[in-house]
């Protein structure tokens, strides 16, 4: 049996950056290793031994990229079989017009999670450090034999999921 962590990472979002990327991604492999210490299924714990005794103390990881539509759908596949997780950044950083956040109302604001930094001034171009609450990636525990790798490998391929850059 192989087992793989697989992380997604959003490729539809302008503002998640190289640096912003790399920590959501850590973020996903502290939310995998934190559901796996806290299993109580032997099998589970198992397959996390072997990922974890792969390396000195980590296993392989691959990082991929998709849009959040082809993740979610790619994942949906997955729901009942695998073990996954959703990365949900409730302060995910972004700049934002603030001409355009005057001219949204309260409600709409609450409406995408919009809010403006404590204290944020505009820069030059008119913007303005704003957090919301986004979905950033996603990851996925795979195990399995070879023929399960070449069936994800063809899934990705059909939702558009390929190695991140």
């Amino acid at each position: 049996m192989k087992q793989v962590l697989y992380i997604f990472m959003r490729n539809d979002l302008p503002s998640l950056n190289a640096g912003k990327a790399m920590a959501q991604a850590s973020h996903a492999s502290a939310q995998f290793v934190k559901e796996f210490m806290s299993s109580n299924n032997k099998n589970d714990n198992q397959y996390f031994q072997n990922w974890i005794n792969e390396g000195e103390g980590f296993g392989t990881t691959v990082v991929l990229e998709g849009s959040n539509k082809d993740i979610w759908n790619l994942l949906f596949k997955y729901t009942d079989e695998w073990c996954q997780g959703h990365i949900m950044d409730s302060t995910y950083p972004f700049k934002a017009q603030k001409e355009l956040l005057d001219l949204m109302d309260t409600k709409t604001k609450q409406k995408y999670d919009i809010t403006v930094c404590d204290n944020a001034t505009m820069d030059n171009y008119g913007m303005i450090n704003c957090t919301r609450n986004e979905h950033t990636c996603s990851w996925l525990f795979l195990v399995g034999e070879d023929e399960t790798f070449d069936m994800f490998k063809k899934d990705c391929e059909q939702y558009n999921i390929k190695l991140h850059r």
